[in-house]
């Protein structure tokens, strides 16, 4: 039996690997699909093909597998499959090897697959995804931090330049890549950095260099840099999220012991009260380092995101201080956030993403 995997079907296996710190290694060539020691796929077969990867099948539930074939007669001719024609001699070493009877489109190939199908912006937030430590895990239906990336954005440069411009979503990934950074920890710091680059005319303030989570060097007062800085300047930005305060589990606490009042559960109440001091104490001795670092630093908070006149307000600001860094002159709401044309798009746009 052998299966190359694409699309969704592949994203889903490549998370599932990452968040197991399991990836697999390049394969330079892709095999055509066979059923072998059966004469025929059937559903029970397909699912039985993505047994290598544990939970795969159990994620990918009813949806249909995306197939990456070679050529056009290698199709898998059944209704629970979607094919995807990837001749080998187009690409250099774009897919994982998971053992011998299975193997995924790696990174660059899935970015590539999903511009062909989806929007700009989709394609932008995965590349942040893949490019950052964070991913979303299909079995838990959560998000997992503090994980490698699994590409860049010069391995995809790489790929967009060994590409031939017949590959669908190639254009599409080429103009994504220019609002990609790399680095993000979070999905909502990927969002609030797409939303910086995007150009006035996408719904975004086309703010052009941004680096993000970039650690201070060895020896400088502040332990780390803003998560988002402006440029070469010392204005950032630093995300809080929902979680940021661990308001979460002391909120979860509280409705345990109003459900069931014990001590246990006051105990809980208190210590995840004291979690919550002691984040907010790291976080404002955070600040402290990095004012006497010189750094001017605004926060930008979900809820933030949720608001587009108040995050207009905010990134004005933003822009404001660096031009006092800089010396330059002060620019006007309406250069920063443009007219109402602009706002609108922004609003939509702010609107589509935080729904995801």
């Amino acid at each position: 039996m052998n299966l190359c995997l694409g699309g969704p079907t592949a994203l889903c296996a490549l998370r599932i690997c990452r968040v197991r710190h399991a990836m697999p290694h390049y394969l330079t060539i892709v095999k055509p699909p066979s059923p072998a020691p059966y004469s025929r796929w059937s559903a029970a077969h397909l699912r039985e093909a993505l047994s290598p990867i544990e939970g795969l099948a159990d994620a990918m539930g009813p949806a249909r597998i995306d197939v990456c074939v070679p050529h056009r007669k290698n199709r898998v001719q059944s209704t629970s499959v979607r094919n995807i024609v990837c001749a080998p001699s187009w690409f250099k070493s774009p897919f994982m090897h998971v053992n011998n009877s299975l193997s995924f489109a790696g990174p660059e190939l899935l970015l590539a697959q999903e511009a062909a199908r989806g929007s700009l912006t989709s394609t932008a937030l995965l590349a942040y995804e893949l490019c950052g430590t964070y991913a979303h895990d299909p079995l838990a239906k959560t998000i997992r931090y503090g994980l490698d990336p699994v590409c860049d954005r010069a391995s995809i440069r790489r790929f967009i330049q060994d590409t031939p411009g017949k590959i669908r979503g190639r254009s599409k990934l080429t103009q994504a890549l220019a609002y990609v950074r790399e680095n993000s920890w979070s999905p909502m710091e990927s969002i609030l950095a797409l939303v910086l680059s995007l150009p006035l005319s996408k719904g975004g303030y086309g703010v052009r260099q941004l680096t993000l989570n970039r650690r201070a060097p060895d020896g400088q007062d502040c332990a780390r840099i803003p998560d988002i800085l402006l440029g070469s300047t010392k204005v950032g930005i630093n995300y809080e999220g929902e979680g940021h305060f661990e308001t979460v589990a002391l909120t979860d606490a509280a409705i345990q012991a109003a459900a069931c009042v014990s001590s246990e559960s006051l105990a809980q109440i208190e210590m995840a009260g004291q979690s919550m001091r002691a984040s907010i104490v790291r976080d404002k001795r955070r600040d402290r380092e990095l004012l006497l670092a010189g750094y001017r630093v605004v926060t930008v908070t979900k809820e933030d995101l949720h608001n587009q006149p108040t995050l207009d307000e905010l990134v004005w600001q933003l822009q404001r201080l660096v031009a006092l860094e800089t010396s330059a002159t002060e620019p006007t709401k309406t250069e920063v956030v443009g007219g109402r044309v602009a706002q609108a798009k922004r609003r939509a746009l702010l609107r589509h993403l935080m729904r995801r």
